[in-house]
């Protein structure tokens, strides 16, 4: 007796793909659209370190924005840390750090008119991040040693669940997502501040708000990415980073799914590998 598959199955199937044909469609006409979409990528943008081996010389991280917030690296090179795939997968697009002594040094306590909580001025930092192995890691920071004067902290906690924690001056750590920080796929991260309320993003989709607390600015310490102070201990990260941005305003949710997009196709990533696991815990959940 010959057994047949139902076809409710088979639907299934070709729902699924369906749908995830149209959300790759989407992305790219939202990202071609721009404004039109309600979607702006542009305005305020501050310093972008895109963090391209094959356009920086050296040590030098190049920002691609109009500041020239050139930033360094430290601890390493690009001859060896160019080899890891950026977040499109089309070529090497990211900055792999060693976790031992790797961290980039932008050498500014403030990145234009943003001052990171010195007045109530809005402000969005993004960045694409891949964990290599279960650590705790700063992926951008603005603080000092010690939880009390630390003004900006975005790292991975390998100690509390393996999952991503926001510290913002000196107040209780956020924790976000617990399965996405050691995936070892990429993920793009936004946090943005816009005077009063802090969100967090994680691959296009606002994973909450963030706690804030009252402790004086770290005027001193400068803005840095893959490490969280010059001073021990710094809490290096082992893994990659790319696209590294600071933007002068809060980038609404429009905003950051589009930065999440530019992956799909347009941008510096400019490639065309879209893969199902990326789209499901991006966007369709």
């Amino acid at each position: 007796m010959t057994r047949q598959r139902g076809a409710g199955s088979g639907e299934r199937g070709v729902g699924r793909h369906f749908a995830i044909c149209l959300v790759r469609c989407a992305l790219c006409l939202c990202a071609l659209a721009g404004p039109a979409w309600g979607q702006d990528i542009t305005t305020g943008l501050l310093a972008d370190w895109i963090c391209d081996d094959n356009e920086v010389d050296d040590t030098q991280v190049a920002d691609h924005a109009s500041g020239n917030y050139h930033a360094e690296l430290q601890g390493g090179d690009f001859t060896a840390a160019k080899s890891d795939a950026g977040p499109g997968g089309s070529r090497p697009l990211s900055l792999h750090l060693n976790g031992s002594d790797d961290f980039v040094e932008s050498g500014f306590t403030d990145i234009g008119v943003v001052d990171f909580f010195a007045d109530a001025d809005p402000w969005s930092v993004a960045a694409w991040a891949k964990v290599d192995v279960s650590h705790s890691g700063n992926i951008v920071a603005k603080a000092g040693a010690t939880q009390a004067n630390r003004t900006l902290q975005v790292f991975t906690a390998a100690s509390d669940a393996q999952r991503y924690g926001i510290l913002l001056r000196g107040s209780t750590i956020t924790y976000f997502n617990r399965t996405l920080a050691f995936a070892q796929a990429w993920r793009h991260l936004c946090l943005t501040w816009n005077g009063t309320t802090s969100t967090f993003y994680i691959d296009g989709v606002s994973a909450g708000t963030c706690s804030v607390g009252t402790a004086a600015i770290e005027a001193s310490e400068t803005f840095k990415f893959g490490a969280r102070t010059n001073a021990v201990p710094a809490v290096f990260f082992d893994g990659s980073l790319a696209d590294v941005r600071v933007y002068s305003r809060a980038l609404a949710a429009n905003d950051v799914l589009a930065l999440y997009g530019l992956q799909f196709g347009r941008g510096p990533f400019r490639s065309t590998a879209v893969n199902s696991k990326q789209l499901t815990t991006g966007l369709i959940r």
